[in-house]
């Protein structure tokens, strides 16, 4: 199977909707969760437009700390399972 990202099949890529976390939202600045990832992603494609697309990519390469409370568990998932890559979309 061919990586779609560096070294990382789709089946290594966890991806969280967001909105399943924090509830409908439209203003990602305002949530801790997403100043967090966007300042820990290594890839961020924002709202280019094509039906509001909003996805930014974190690599667990590397051990992150501060994780907010509500992020806790994906990131402990990702971890336990062996994904490289958490994707969080809106």
């Amino acid at each position: 199977m061919d990586s779609v990202l560096p070294g990382a099949t789709y089946c290594e890529i966890l991806t969280i909707d967001m909105q399943h976390i924090l509830g409908r939202h439209n203003e990602t600045e305002a949530f801790e969760e997403w100043r967090f990832i966007s300042q820990v992603s290594s890839y961020a494609n924002l709202n280019n437009d094509v039906g509001h697309i909003y996805e930014l990519i974190v690599s667990m390469a590397i051990n992150h700390s501060g994780v907010p409370d509500l992020l806790r568990p994906a990131f402990r998932r990702a971890r336990e399972f062996g994904y490289k890559y958490i994707k969080s979309k809106k």
